[in-house]
């Protein structure tokens, strides 16, 4: 029932004021008053004797401390740290009377003592340790006596003996949760003090592999990391005064060469970071416990709160970042083990470190070198913070977030998890529409300022700029599963939230994301190989997995990229569609629209048939929703297109030799948009030409004024394009009894010379 003293309690007062004649005195007798006190300690085996003389020997020893007289009071301590226990190593024999007497006389001399006991700590802690392996093997656990235990009643015996060793546990573990009473300096000194103890009793002749014998067995623990780790958690009012001694001396842990040592490490500074939030999550009151017979709360010698606990947040979870950049794997995995269990229990409290936090998670995604496995304990931290803390992030911390979600998804090492990260990005999209008018006034505060190190959002519109480029870089991602969701959750969130973006931001959606998706997509396609590929069964498609049958429609890089090229340009013409009076109300809408022809050639010439088909549909189905809006596409838009159109299946069929049958989408398609009065009678007579050319293209045609070159058989005409395209002719004449009559006939006229062209040449007359 003792509690450390601020200082020695020896009759100070008494002592210091006659200190000129009682130190000369004591420097004069010291050496054989100890002497002949050691010899009778040995000799001594009367408990009642032993116990009178201990109590003298306790005089003695705390008078040398009180008068600073160093040497002497070490020389009185050894002995009694040599013999408190049987052995030097450890227990190996029973525990007799003595031993008891002389360890409770040891552990209350380190109670009045703590204060002043400096580089003599070790000396004690080492005997301590001792102790507490005795106490351990004999089930006497930390923790284990919470309350003082009944004192023992003379002739007990053997009960006597064991409420002996309870009060022993007991004291033992009080000594190291009153720490609040000494002052920082002897706080710093002895938690150093513990950690070299600690140490040391795990770096012996011990093997270094966790969870071997003599270093966990039974108990998971290094006595001086765990008093350490004890003597802190009941000082949580000074845990800014002294984090950084207790980051230093546990640094020294986590990063120990020896595995049996550093296992120790991380989750003691995740114990202490979890408890430092929740303290200051707490009523600020004095955490020190009282114990029976001490003078109550002890009040602990803090400097001002405001002093060392400022950016206290940041301080704490810093040590993560630095323990992760170690050269040691274990320690990595185990800091961000801790970071989770921190986010899980403190979330809400991490405050100013977020940044710190989220940059330390983006990092682990952008290190290629990392196992999976890393990648996925840290991912958790991500899928964590946004599910339960998004709201509580500071506003110039999302696009942190955004950027960190979206590194997760590239990398390559989980396709799970890849496509895990593009549905977070779409659950931050929700969120942003959700919040908006909090994001607004979050943004809007007075005093609100970016960072200095990096651009920052100072608008909503910013953040929602960042998250579709999070997905735009995505959509070019190597595996198609990852590059097709990017693509499509991308459209899909402009669909649902574009309407929020204000007027000046669509102008860096069309030009900045839309229009480059397309291009970037399209160079991928353009130069993917033909090289069948191989999927394999499993996350992330290890070489172990079996081997996946594959579509012949996507089994080459080319086509699974053209199938991308497909849904790029599809979500983009859908985009202009639906926002098409934004994207018009732009001063840039006509060079954005050019851009938009640009790729569509793109797709009809370098693109197989049913890209070219879906692309031209997509940009139909655009001019078909703008026909009953107020906005209806004005004719420079239709002639672009129409232009555009003619001109690949020309210079396709002409110039680059391609097969009828990959332009027949295009003139199908043309030759639908009647249907919505688009055709002029110069596009109609275009389009008769355009069917005429397929049907008959110039490398298979008899005729002598082709424009193609040399003819070829007429073995190499398509008889089913043939049929085909004049099909599509025949469809389209029947439309032409709703012109006006002049027209009718230009009309027929042309078709009817189209198909005269066509017919058989009468053999040369010769006479």
């Amino acid at each position: 029932r003792r509690s450390i003293a601020p200082r020695p309690r020896c009759d100070a007062a008494v002592m210091m004021r006659h200190v000129g004649t009682v130190r000369p005195l004591v420097e004069a007798c010291w050496q054989p008053i100890l002497a002949s006190l050691q010899v009778l300690l040995l000799a001594v085996t009367d408990t009642a004797v032993l116990h009178e003389l201990l109590v003298a020997y306790s005089a003695f020893t705390q008078t040398c401390a009180v008068l600073q007289l160093v040497g002497p009071r070490d020389r009185a301590l050894a002995p009694l740290c040599k013999t408190a226990l049987p052995g030097g190593d450890g227990p190996q024999e029973a525990l007799g009377a003595h031993h008891l007497a002389i360890s409770s006389c040891l552990l209350a001399l380190t109670f009045e003592l703590a204060a002043v006991l400096a580089d003599s700590w070790p000396m004690l802690l080492d005997a301590l340790q001792r102790l507490d392996a005795a106490l351990v093997e004999r089930n006497l656990l930390p923790g284990s006596q919470p309350t003082p235990p009944p004192a023992a009643q003379p002739g007990s015996g053997a009960q006597g003996g064991e409420a002996e060793l309870r009060l022993l546990r007991f004291s033992l573990d009080s000594l190291f949760t009153q720490t609040a009473a000494l002052d920082d300096d002897a706080a710093a000194t002895l938690l150093a003090a513990l950690c070299t103890v600690g140490i040391t009793s795990v770096t012996g002749a011990r093997p270094d592999i966790v969870g071997s014998a003599g270093v966990t067995s039974g108990h998971d623990r290094i006595f001086g990391v765990d008093k350490m780790v004890d003597a802190m958690m009941h000082d949580m009012g000074r845990i800014g005064a002294l984090w950084d001694v207790v980051w230093q001396q546990l640094s020294r842990v986590a990063l120990h060469p020896r595995a049996t040592v550093r296992v120790f490490g991380v989750p003691s500074l995740t114990q202490l970071i979890i408890a430092a939030f929740k303290h200051r999550a707490s009523p600020k009151v004095d955490a020190s416990p009282k114990v029976d017979g001490s003078p109550g709360e002890v009040a602990s010698p803090n400097t001002s709160p405001s002093e060392y606990d400022f950016d206290l947040e940041r301080r704490l979870l810093a040590t993560f970042d630095e323990l992760y950049r170690c050269p040691y794997p274990d320690t990595r995995d185990a800091v961000l083990q801790g970071l989770y269990e921190v986010l899980q229990c403190c979330g809400d409290e991490v405050g100013s470190a977020w940044p710190l936090v989220l940059a330390m998670l983006k990092s682990v995604a952008q290190d290629c070198e990392e196992p999976g496995a890393r990648h996925m304990k840290a991912f958790m931290c991500v899928q964590l913070i946004r599910n339960d803390f998004l709201s509580a992030l500071p506003v110039d911390c999302l696009q942190l977030l955004l950027t960190t979600v979206g590194a997760f998804g590239m990398q390559p090492s989980d396709l799970n998890m890849s496509l895990t990260a593009i549905t977070l990005l779409w659950n931050i999209a929700d969120f942003f529409g959700r919040e908006r008018s909090a994001l607004l006034s979050a943004f809007s505060e007075v005093g609100f300022h970016g960072s200095s190190a990096a651009p920052q959002v100072h608008n909503v519109d910013a953040l929602w700029l960042v998250l579709y480029h999070q997905l735009r870089v995505l959509s070019v991602d190597q595996r198609i599963e990852v590059r097709n969701s990017a693509l499509r959750t991308l459209f899909t969130a402009l669909e649902t939230h574009g309407d929020l973006l204000e007027q000046t931001s669509w102008a860096q959606v069309v030009n900045e994301l839309l229009l480059p998706v397309l291009r970037d997509v399209r160079e991928s396609a353009l130069s993917a190989g033909d090289a069948s590929v191989e999927q394999r069964l499993g996350n992330g498609g290890g070489a172990s997995g079996e081997a996946m049958l594959i579509h012949h429609t996507r089994n080459t890089e080319s086509k699974q990229w053209h199938a991308t090229w497909d849904t790029a340009f599809q979500g983009v013409a859908r985009t202009f569609q639906i926002f098409l009076p934004v994207v018009r109300g732009l001063s840039t809408s006509d060079e954005a629209w050019e851009a938009l022809m640009g790729h569509l050639e793109a797709c009809l010439l370098a693109g197989g048939d049913k890209l070219a088909e879906g692309a031209m549909r997509a940009v139909k189905d655009l001019f078909a929703a703008s026909q009953g809006g107020a906005s209806p596409l004005a004719g420079s838009y239709w002639n672009a297109f129409f232009s555009t159109a003619e001109a690949a299946v020309v210079r396709g069929v002409r110039e680059l030799g391609l097969p009828p049958a990959k332009l027949r989408g295009v003139v199908r398609v043309l030759g639908a948009c009647r249907e919505l009065g688009l055709l002029s009678l110069s596009d109609t007579m275009s389009l008769v030409r355009l069917l005429d050319m397929l049907a008959w293209p110039p490398f298979a045609t008899s005729n002598p004024v082709s424009e193609a070159g040399p003819s070829q058989p007429p073995s190499k005409v398509d008889l089913s394009m043939q049929r085909e395209m004049q099909e599509e002719l025949r469809t389209l004449t029947e439309s032409f009894h709703a012109l006006p009559l002049p027209h009718q006939v230009l009309l027929w006229r042309a078709v009817f010379a189209a198909l005269a062209a066509r017919l058989p040449r009468p053999p040369a007359f010769d006479p």
